[in-house]
Parts: C-alpha cells; sequence; structure tokens
C-alpha cells in the first residue's frame, strides 16, 4: 500500500513523455481505424450510429445510455460534409486514444519516469491481450465461449472502456493517503456521469464493491479519501436510479431481470465444461500474477478492488439475464469484459510495482508471468487478425 502511496503522490511531477504518446496514439488511431473500418457493416455499430441519426432528428429510442450517440451527433455537426458513419467510427477512435493515453501515463509513473517506449509496449501489449485461444480459432466460439477483455464489435462498450479506468483509479486511490483536491473530486464526479452514461455495466459492479470496501475500511478506522467516494458512488447511484426507472418502468423491452447461470451461453449450444474452461483461459494471467505475488497482492488496495468487480461482473456476465424481448442480448456480458479489463490493468500495475518500476525479469517469478502474459498477447494478435479477415466470428452477431 505505500507504494501505490507513493506513486499517487509523486505522479504528478513526472514529465509527459511527448514523442512516445504521440507515436502510441498514431498507432493507435490506425490499428482502430483498420478495425473499424473492416468490421462496422457485420457488428453493432450499424445499430448505434443509425440510433444516433434518428435521435438527431428528434425521435425517441428505448435504451438510457446514449453518450456514445450525443457524441456522434455532436461529431457530426463539427464536420461539415461527414456522414454519421464517419462521426461513429471518430468516436470510438477518440476513446481508443484517450484509453491508450490513460494506461501509458500511468505505467509511465510507476517505472518513475524512466524507459517510456516500454511504457509504450506496455500499453500495446495490454490493448491487444485477449484469452488464451487454444480450443477453437474459429467460428462463434472465439468469441462467446471466453470472456474477452478487449472487444472491438459494440460502440458503447469502447467508449465505457476509458472512462472506467479513470473512474477505477479515482477510487482505488481513495483508499491511499493522502485526500484528493476538490478539483480532482469534481473531475472524477463528472467522468463518473460520463461513464454511467455511456454504458452502466462498469457502475453496477463497482458501486455495492468500492461501497462495502468504503464501509469496511471505516469500520477498521483504515484511511478513506471519504469526498471522493461519496462523490463517486453518488453520482453512479443517482445514474443508476434514473436509468432503472427509464429501463423497467415503461413497459418496455427490458421487463425485469432473472438469475439463470450459464442459461444464456447454453442456449448457445456451448456446454458447462466448454464455458469454464475457456473462462479460465481468458483469466490465467491475472491468477498467475496473485498467485506469484500473493501476500504483497492480498493488500494491495488497486488489485484487491480489480479483484473484487471482476468476481462481481463475471457473475453478472454468467448468471444474470435481462428479461423481455432483449433476453438474448446478453447485455450484462459487457459487466463481465470491462471488469477483466481493468483487472488485467491492475495485475500490469501491480506487477510493475513489484519489480520497482524496471519491469526487472531477472526473477523466475516475473519470467512466468511475462510467458503468461505473452501468451495472451499472441492470441490477441490473433483476434485482431481474426476479426478484420474472417466473418464466421460475425455470425452470431
Amino acid at each position: 500500500m505505500r507504494d501505490l502511496a507513493s506513486v499517487k503522490v509523486t505522479g504528478h511531477s513526472i514529465r509527459l513523455p511527448f514523442l512516445p504518446l504521440g507515436i502510441l496514439l498514431l498507432v493507435v488511431f490506425v490499428l482502430g481505424a483498420i478495425m473499424l473500418t473492416h468490421i462496422y457493416m457485420n457488428t453493432d455499430y450499424l445499430f448505434h450510429v443509425q440510433a444516433a441519426e434518428v435521435i438527431a432528428q428528434g425521435v425517441e429510442v428505448d435504451f438510457p445510455h446514449r453518450l456514445y450517440h450525443w457524441f456522434t451527433i455532436g461529431l457530426h455537426s463539427l464536420l461539415p460534409g461527414t456522414n454519421f458513419y464517419v462521426a461513429g467510427i471518430g468516436v470510438s477512435l477518440v476513446a481508443y486514444m484517450l484509453l491508450a493515453s490513460v494506461v501509458m501515463v500511468s505505467f509511465h509513473r510507476q517505472m518513475r519516469g524512466r524507459r517510456p517506449w516500454l511504457a509504450v509496449a506496455l500499453t500495446l501489449g495490454l490493448m491487444l491481450t485477449a484469452p488464451i485461444l487454444i480450443l477453437n480459432l474459429q467460428g462463434s466460439g472465439l468469441y462467446f465461449s471466453y470472456l474477452h477483455p478487449f472487444t472491438y464489435h459494440n460502440p458503447t462498450s469502447t467508449l465505457m472502456r476509458p472512462l472506467a479506468l479513470i473512474v477505477f483509479l479515482h477510487v482505488a486511490y481513495a483508499f491511499v493517503p493522502p485526500v484528493a483536491a476538490w478539483g480532482q473530486i469534481a473531475l472524477a464526479a463528472f467522468v463518473s456521469l460520463l461513464l454511467s452514461n455511456a454504458k452502466p455495466n462498469y457502475s453496477l459492479t463497482l458501486l455495492p464493491v468500492a461501497g462495502l470496501g468504503m464501509v469496511y475500511r471505516l469500520g477498521r478506522r483504515l484511511f478513506v479519501d471519504l469526498k471522493m467516494l461519496v462523490a463517486i458512488l453518488g453520482v453512479i447511484t443517482l445514474f443508476l436510479a434514473l436509468q432503472y426507472l427509464t429501463t423497467f418502468n415503461t413497459g418496455g423491452a427490458s421487463t425485469g431481470l432473472g438469475i439463470e447461470p450459464f442459461a444464456l451461453l447454453q442456449e448457445r449450444g456451448f456446454s458447462l465444461p466448454i464455458i469454464l474452461i475457456k473462462h479460465a483461459l481468458s483469466i490465467v494471467f491475472p491468477v498467475a500474477i496473485l498467485v506469484l505475488y500473493w501476500p504483497s497482492a492480498r493488500r494491495d488496495p488497486l488489485l484487491m478492488l480489480a479483484w473484487a468487480c471482476f468476481a462481481l461482473g463475471a457473475f453478472y456476465a454468467l448468471a444474470v439475464v435481462e428479461l423481455g424481448t432483449r433476453r438474448t442480448d446478453n447485455n450484462f456480458y459487457w459487466s463481465g469484459e470491462i471488469t477483466l479489463f481493468l483487472l488485467f490493468f491492475a495485475s500490469l500495475h501491480f506487477w510493475l510495482r513489484q519489480m520497482g518500476g524496471r519491469f526487472d525479469l531477472s526473477q523466475r517469478r516475473a519470467q512466468i508471468a511475462m510467458v503468461i502474459w505473452g501468451l495472451h498477447i499472441v492470441s490477441g494478435l490473433y483476434w485482431y487478425v481474426a476479426q478484420i479477415l474472417t466473418t464466421p466470428v460475425y455470425n452470431a452477431w
């Protein structure tokens, strides 16, 4: 915990490496543009961009989170001559670059401003991380039976990811001294508002986990930045309540929630053993970090927050179903994906701190962790190429 607190205190004095950051953003922009222009017609983009277009015309739509659509409408109005397709792709590219910036700066701080190009490499590695895809390499089984930390086909999930990371870091740092300034608290509350309106899946996991963590630490008389947590959790609570009222109390497509463990994946034809094995292959690296560094890991607030959120997110993904006509949309699966992404981030963040910010692979346990993460990255490279070159991946979408 002391190491995490020192990063919180000293991180703001480290100079931002503009050239490496600029190169990273260029790479992310190019790779993102290649992906999105290839997969647009076969994914959720078509629906959401069309929804943005009808919202701009004043037509009411039956879903409560509209940040992506408002941003698409705004970018469309700012870029004369462009269509909604270009604007929709542009919003996601900005989200990719924002995510890369936050990750790279965070990793750069763990290394105390040293080796910025390594921070770039680690960021790209995280953004290419996928489950270890060894059981099948084609068809819908490449997606649905694994739990992916990074997906490309849904624009609202893409927009949620950087916002969730920013809020996650603010909550984690609220458990270590010192108390944040009011300006930072206001920023965290504002990003929490954006997060809940981008997609509610991470808010649904963070609210109970952070709330229980706050009560536990207050009961043990441990440090809590109460103003920061109240600001974040208050905004999230208000927005989730409004979204519940507009989603489930209107007689629309969603009529309630049900608990049906593994039902939606089994209805897609996946057996329970396959579901369990492939989900286990989705979390090998975080489990390895937890086991290899257990004495320190169990006391690390950032890593434990990530694991607690992932446990709840995985439960939502595998057991909670949305009743009504949207049952097969599997909307709660996003909670498992976003919490898994943040678990990978937190595991890498913790790993860097355990190595003193030097990415020292001289120890055996660090070598084991690197080999395992390497398998995730290789699978992610395959996953990236497969989504561009193979259409069967999208047949179920």
